[in-house]
């Protein structure tokens, strides 16, 4: 978690904002967010991690990135889904997603 608390003390700083500025935004005690700082508190809930991040106003997968979660939009293609598909068929689609996500990120390359 330190790489979260350095993170977190670096955009604090750079927002001018004091621990309990920042507690206050976020919605949690100040006391936490120094010991997400200091990295003597594990494992933030990901909304935690969020509602620093946005209080901060700082990217928030960066946040998510260093606390160990992984960005929402990775985890997006898995999460919903709300029906059981055949091997076959669930094969089909992820290559049709990989395609789709290739030629986005070739559009955004040009």
């Amino acid at each position: 978690m330190k790489a979260l608390g350095s993170l977190i003390r670096s955009y604090r700083f750079l927002r001018d904002m004091s621990l309990r500025d920042l507690g206050d935004a976020a919605g949690i005690h100040y006391s936490y967010v120094g010991k997400l700082e200091k990295g003597t508190a594990a494992n933030p809930s990901r909304e935690v991690v969020r509602g620093l991040a946005i209080a901060l106003n700082a990217p928030v997968d960066e946040f998510e990135m260093a606390a160990g979660y992984l960005p929402a939009e990775a985890t997006t293609k898995d999460t919903k889904r709300d029906i059981a598909l055949s091997s076959d068929v669930q094969r089909a689609v992820d290559l049709i997603l990989e395609e789709l996500e290739s030629r986005r990120h070739n559009n955004k390359d040009r």
